[in-house]
């Protein structure tokens, strides 16, 4: 997973990477711990596309992000929420 993403940000081909990171993050049986690790490389580039490429490429990786991520948190808040009595 973590090659897939390397070489399509390499390439600089940014439809790719963000069609890859969805595809990968929707896969069922994927570990969490692997789509953890995909979205934390990805960060590692978003300051480096800002200078480099522009907002428009920047925004899509954040939407990307934002996308495999989406429930993955409110569900953690939701368990936080629970387990505070709230």
């Amino acid at each position: 997973m973590k090659e897939i993403l390397q070489l399509t940000y390499a390439a600089r081909d940014y439809a790719q990477l963000n069609s890859s990171m969805s595809i990968l993050s929707k896969k069922h049986g994927q570990l969490k711990a692997a789509i953890q690790t995909m979205v934390e490389l990805a960060m590692t580039w978003l300051e480096e596309i800002l200078q480099r490429d522009g907002t428009e490429k920047w925004l899509e990786l954040v939407e990307t992000l934002r996308g495999v991520t989406e429930g993955k948190v409110r569900h953690l808040l939701n368990i936080r929420l629970s387990a505070d009595g709230s």
